[in-house]
């Protein structure tokens, strides 16, 4: 198998979020990892609704004083405030993701992945992913995060199930594939991405979000580690869970989400150009589109 090197700008699509105000340098914690999402408009031609992304655990704790740390043309960084930010969830409970409409100022240095570029096959048709293949994820390492400027980290790993049945989480049971892959804090929330190949061509689609790693509960004498002042502490097993992206294509498509894209069109075909939600112009821009 041929060796994965990314482009420059594949960690264009990922930014930080956390706790803090955008006025308070001294406030900032950056804990989790969102990233872009475009939705190409099937009626305004060159024209895509944009999306931050992240797993829903990861939006639960914006909802108090939080911020947004991007990466910008100058080599440098801009925070943004996330109060008071809409966050919307998926209408199952348990499914670990959650989109805010948001459109990048010009600023910002970004790519976002276009939902062309999802993973959408079944799990055991020919010329699809399956176990084994590889995987990586794009986002926060939380020993290093950058003092002036974003410096996301790429996790590399296989899949290592994917389950024809739920999987057990702490948000209950839910859809999801394990993938080999250290996850530490920070990486929670970040865009996973799957390398297959189609016939005899190698591609690259957006297999999901990451939920976190799976964790061996803290009762049982095999289940977890002692240490020295009798506290039990879960081992992390090395496999991490992943929301597919099929769940990100259900809320991006839920009535309310659908609903704001039309309107947004149909006000800009009336002539409208002020006060759309987050729909933009892909200029100099194009959406991230990994290949081998």
């Amino acid at each position: 198998m041929m060796s994965l090197i990314l482009p420059y700008y594949a960690t264009y699509c990922v930014v930080f979020v956390g706790a803090g105000s955008a006025d308070d340098p001294n406030s900032h914690v950056l804990s989790g990892t969102a990233f872009f999402v475009g939705v190409p408009s099937q009626t305004v031609k060159g024209y895509v609704s944009v999306y931050l992304l992240t797993a829903s655990h990861v939006a639960d704790r914006l909802q108090g004083p939080s911020i947004m740390r991007a990466n910008t043309r100058d080599g440098t960084s801009a925070v943004f405030d996330l109060v008071g930010a809409h966050w919307h969830f998926h209408p199952e409970s348990g499914v670990d993701v959650a989109a805010y409409p948001f459109a990048p100022p010009p600023n910002v240095l970004h790519r976002h992945i276009s939902t062309e570029i999802f993973y959408r096959g079944k799990n055991w048709e020919k010329h699809t992913a399956g176990v084994g293949n590889e995987v990586f994820a794009i986002g926060l390492f939380a020993k290093l995060i950058g003092s002036k400027r974003n410096l996301p980290i790429v996790r590399m790993g296989n899949i290592a199930m994917m389950p024809d049945e739920t999987v057990p989480t702490k948000l209950g049971n839910v859809d999801a594939y394990l993938v080999e892959m250290r996850s530490t804090g920070g990486v929670s929330g970040s865009p996973v991405f799957v390398r297959y190949q189609w016939y005899t061509n190698w591609v690259i689609k957006l297999i999901g979000v990451m939920h976190g790693h799976w964790d061996l509960p803290l009762e049982g004498d095999d289940e977890s580690v002692t240490l020295p002042d009798g506290l039990n502490q879960p081992i992390n097993m090395g496999v991490a869970i992943v929301t597919p992206a099929s769940k990100i294509i259900e809320l991006l498509d839920t009535p309310e989400l659908a609903t704001m894209r039309a309107e947004d069109e149909r006000r800009f075909l009336d002539g409208e150009r002020t006060g759309l939600s987050n729909l933009v112009q892909i200029i100099d821009e194009p959406p991230l589109q990994i290949t081998p």
